[in-house]
């Protein structure tokens, strides 16, 4: 919640890189409605059956991925995320 400003900001920035919100333990109608508040303009999905966060190994949140142009992980980073750490994370991803 607290890091989506700086995750939209990032996106902005970044626009080589494609930045993708996943909401679980939500509804679609209040994730959609606290994206829409907060104004978040990266995509955003919802992991309504669990799928994601199974496949993904999520063992809490927030959870942020950074994933290579070829499908890889290349970094996981748990608990919020400051500017500089978001910077690492696109670093990562993009080579």
């Amino acid at each position: 919640v607290a890091e989506m400003p700086a995750l939209d900001a990032a996106a902005s920035a970044n626009t080589n890189v494609l930045f993708l919100g996943i909401a679980a333990d939500d509804t679609e109608a209040n994730a959609s409605a606290f994206a829409e508040e907060i104004g978040v303009g990266y995509p955003l999905g919802i992991d309504t059956t669990g799928i994601i966060a199974a496949d993904y190994r999520v063992f809490g949140l927030p959870a942020t991925y950074a994933i290579g142009s070829d499908g890889s992980i290349t970094e996981i980073a748990y608990g919020q995320l400051d500017d500089a750490e978001i910077e690492a994370l696109i670093a990562s991803a993009t080579g």
